[in-house]
């Protein structure tokens, strides 16, 4: 099923690059199994996964030399995804002064980027590591968008915009900060198409 190009506007090649690229990464992630994050997987065990996973899914319908060139392909791009995947077990630990520095840059009333929720000064004193605040969770939570259910909802995080998991760096300029709720929500997804 596609979009009529109408309901996508002006920006159609764009959107429709953006979907494109979640089915790729949908796709290939689908052949990686668990076991390949905690062990040294190598391209040839990725690889005789992949084709018994093809040759199942294809049947009659391609030869063998076929089924092997289609596997050669997407467990070239299993190994690629798994070598980040595991690469971001690797982050590095932000500093006080990184999280007051991306604090400032947000000026008197720091909001999450992604929802635009305004965060409360006790989010911001655990942000920056006080000790004594706590999160004081509302009494009505909106059904359609339920912030505010559990605590880490309301606390501030740092996001990744281009997800670290993805290949994007530690570095000031690919931090946002984001409210809980929509951290766990995005994911490691660069855009909400993924979700």
């Amino acid at each position: 099923m596609s979009f009529p190009d109408p309901m996508l506007g002006f920006r159609r090649d764009l959107l429709k690059g953006d979907m494109y690229r979640e089915w790729g990464r949908w796709f290939i992630e689908q052949f990686i199994d668990a076991k390949y994050l905690s062990n040294n997987v190598t391209y040839a065990e990725i690889f005789y996964d992949v084709f018994l996973i093809i040759d199942k899914i294809c049947g009659w319908t391609y030869d063998r030399n076929d089924k092997q060139e289609i596997s050669g392909i997407i467990s070239k791009y299993v190994l690629q995804r798994i070598r980040i995947i595991t690469e971001s077990y690797k982050r590095k630990k932000i500093s006080l002064s990184e999280k007051r520095e991306l604090l400032e840059l947000l000026g008197d009333k720091p909001r999450c980027w992604l929802t635009g929720m305004l965060f409360s000064q006790e989010a911001i004193d655990l942000f920056l590591g006080r000790q004594n605040a706590t999160i004081k969770l509302p009494d009505y939570v909106d059904k359609y968008m339920p912030i505010g259910l559990i605590d880490r909802d309301l606390k501030i995080e740092i996001d990744h915009l281009y997800p670290f998991a993805l290949g994007g760096d530690d570095s000031i300029e690919n931090f946002r900060l984001i409210c809980g709720w929509a951290n766990m929500v995005k994911s490691s997804q660069v855009t909400m198409y993924g979700r």
